[in-house]
């Protein structure tokens, strides 16, 4: 599936049930316009896509975090058992990770104390 722009008129939003099949199809500039961060990565935990929103958020400048693996440099909070756990049953399944959970992973990550 090509990526491409998004319709102005469609507000994407987080709950959306169908927001993983959005977010692939859309490209860069439409990913910054969404109002929530995306993080995109390949098989290897290298980050591939770092929206505006997510940069924001975090203060890191996409260009620092494009290439870098993203349990390791970019986000240390997502380097932990639960979450490789997660994403080894998900490969070994053949499935996508739900957002279900990704917001359990962003609220240990925003949340946990330092």
């Amino acid at each position: 599936m090509a990526r491409g722009t998004m319709d102005p008129a469609r507000v994407v939003k987080f709950s959306d049930p169908d927001l993983s099949l959005t977010l692939q199809v859309l490209d860069v500039p439409a990913l910054d316009q969404l109002e929530f961060g995306v993080i995109g990565f390949d098989r290897e935990g290298v980050v591939t896509i770092y929206d505006h929103a997510e940069s924001a958020a975090t203060g890191l400048r996409r260009a620092d975090v494009m290439n870098r693996p993203l349990s390791t440099e970019v986000d240390q909070c997502m380097n932990n058992y639960l979450v490789a756990l997660r994403f080894e049953e998900t490969a070994d399944a053949g499935s996508d990770l739900d957002t279900t959970a990704w917001a359990g992973f962003a609220a240990q990550c925003l949340f946990s104390p330092a």
